[in-house]
C-alpha cells in the first residue's frame, strides 16, 4: 500500500489521490500463454488460499495473461437478472442499516458520464441528472483526468470460507481536475450512465453503481453492470497515520476486512436465494403431484391405481387440462 502513496503528489492542489476496491472476477486468457506461464497460471489461479496475482502483462509488450472484469459477475454465472437482484438486495440492506445506524451516512447521485479521447490523452465529463427538469445538466458538475498508478489483483481461495468469497482489485489512481470547456480536438468514446448508491462510515465509503453504457464509437450498447466498491473515502485520515506503522497497519486490515464483510454480504444472498428456489421448486413439484393425484382420481372415477399409475395419471392431467 506504500506504493500507492509515494506515487502521489499531495502537493497538487487539482490531484486527488483515489484508492478503492472492486468486487469481480479474475478469468485466465490462456491463448497468450505459453506453457510455462499456463502453468504458473494455473497454480496462481488454484491455491485453497487467497493469493495476490503477478502483473497482467509481466512484459509490457505482451498480451495480458488474465483479465478482471469487475462487478457482480462471478456470483451470478452470468445471469443478469440474478445480477441486479443481488446488488437490489446488497443495496436494501445497507439502507436499512444506515436508517438506524447515524454515523453510516447514505446519498445517492445520478449522473451521464462522457470519455472524451484525444492521441493518449481521456478525460471524464459528469453531468447529473436534475430531478426537476427530468433532464441532464447542460454544463458538467466536474471534468476528471484519471491516471492509474497501479493495480493489486486478489483471486479468492478455492477452499477458503472465511476470509474473501470473491476476486477483488485494489486500485490506485490520480484524479485530476480540468477546467471546461475542454480544448479542441477531443472526440467522444464513451458514454456511461451511472446511479449510484453511496454509503459512508467513518473513513471508508462503500460504493454501489448501476452502470449501462454506449461506445460512441461504434454505435453499440454494452450489458448492464452492478458494481460493489470499497473507497478510502478520507485519504488523510491514511496520510496522517503512516509514520505510527501499527495504527496505520490496523486501518489497511480494517479497510481488507469490510472488503470481505461485503462479501459474505453476497454469499449470503445468494444462498438464501439459492434456498428460496429449492423450496418454491418443491412447493411445486408437491402441487403437481398433487393436482395429478386429484385429476387421476377424477378422470378414472377413484380406481385403484395400477403400476402404471404415473403414467395414467400424466394422461388425466393432459386430458383435464386440454379440457380446461
Amino acid at each position: 500500500m506504500n506504493k500507492f502513496y509515494t506515487d502521489s503528489n499531495p502537493n497538487k492542489q487539482n490531484q486527488v489521490l483515489e484508492i478503492e476496491a472492486k468486487l469481480g472476477e479474475a478469468s485466465a486468457l490462456t491463448q497468450n500463454m505459453d506453457f510455462l506461464q499456463q502453468h504458473l497460471i494455473n497454480i496462481a489461479f488454484n491455491q485453497s488460499f487467497w493469493t495476490i496475482l503477478f502483473e497482467q502483462k509481466p512484459d509490457k509488450m505482451q498480451k495480458p495473461l488474465y483479465k478482471f472484469q469487475p462487478g457482480l459477475t462471478e456470483q451470478s454465472s452470468g445471469s443478469l437478472s440474478l445480477n441486479k437482484y443481488v446488488f437490489e438486495q446488497l443495496r436494501q440492506r445497507l439502507s436499512d442499516q444506515a436508517q438506524v445506524q447515524k454515523n453510516l451516512v447514505e446519498s445517492y447521485v445520478h449522473t451521464k458520464d462522457e470519455s472524451y479521447g484525444y492521441k493518449r490523452d481521456t478525460m471524464r465529463l459528469s453531468f447529473k441528472y436534475n430531478q426537476g427538469t427530468k433532464q441532464y445538466d447542460s454544463n458538467p458538475c466536474e471534468v476528471i483526468r484519471k491516471s492509474r498508478l497501479n493495480d493489486i489483483n486478489i483471486k479468492k481461495g478455492q477452499s477458503e470460507k472465511k476470509t474473501f468469497q470473491s476476486d477483488f482489485r485494489i486500485s490506485a489512481s490520480i484524479e485530476e481536475s480540468l477546467p471546461y470547456p475542454i480544448p479542441h480536438g477531443y472526440q467522444k468514446q464513451f458514454t456511461r450512465i451511472k446511479r449510484r448508491h453511496q454509503y459512508r462510515f467513518n473513513w471508508i465509503t462503500f460504493d454501489l453503481t448501476h452502470t449501462s453504457s454506449f461506445n460512441d464509437s461504434t454505435g453499440t450498447e454494452g450489458e448492464d453492470n452492478y458494481e460493489v466498491e470499497v473507497e478510502i473515502a478520507d485519504i488523510n485520515h491514511l496520510r496522517e497515520n503512516m509514520k505510527d506503522f501499527e495504527l496505520f497497519n490496523r486501518l489497511v486490515w480494517r479497510f481488507l476486512q469490510n472488503i470481505g464483510g461485503l462479501m459474505m454480504q453476497v454469499s449470503d444472498i445468494l444462498r438464501n436465494q439459492s434456498q428460496l428456489q429449492q423450496n418454491t421448486f418443491a412447493e411445486l413439484v408437491g402441487q403437481y403431484y398433487q393436482k395429478s393425484h386429484l385429476n387421476y382420481s377424477k378422470y378414472y372415477n377413484n380406481a385403484p391405481k395400477s403400476i402404471v399409475g404415473d403414467y395414467l395419471s400424466s394422461v388425466a392431467n393432459t386430458m383435464l387440462n386440454n379440457q380446461n
